[in-house]
């Protein structure tokens, strides 16, 4: 079970689940904009940890699970002006191994067990290749 952050929101209490959270990333926007800034500061302290938790079960099965998982950490971090890799180490993400160390000139942050390989220069602008061959 995901532990749950509650906070009150407009009046009333609400539950907010970083790991699966059901509206669009549109909407977590919105509800991000419209929290007070303390207490997107203590959503984001809370789900630092949980969202780190859920990158190190990654089951390497698919890049883009894991991928949605930093992005959402990401979008949460900087809207509490904290950085992602407080918490996730870009450096360290689960992967299959042996990986290729580069891909088109660029490092490569993880592969999952299709081969798919995620790679760029840096854990920003990154892209998903379907193979070692690009």
């Amino acid at each position: 079970m995901t532990p749950t952050f509650f906070c009150t929101f407009q009046g009333q209490e609400i539950t907010l689940n970083p790991v699966r959270f059901s509206s669009s990333a549109g909407e977590l926007v919105d509800l991000l904009e419209a929290l007070p800034a303390e207490t997107v500061r203590e959503f984001a302290e809370f789900s630092g940890p949980v969202l780190a938790a859920e990158v190190a079960a990654w089951d390497l099965e698919h890049v883009e699970d894991l991928i949605r998982i930093i992005e959402q950490c990401d979008m949460i971090m900087s809207y509490a002006g904290l950085e992602t890799e407080r918490y996730i180490n870009m450096q360290n993400l689960p992967s299959v191994r042996p990986r290729p160390a580069t891909l088109h000139g660029h490092p490569t942050w993880t592969m999952d067990r299709a081969g798919k390989i995620v790679a760029g220069p840096d854990a920003v602008e990154i892209e998903i290749y379907d193979s070692i061959e690009g």
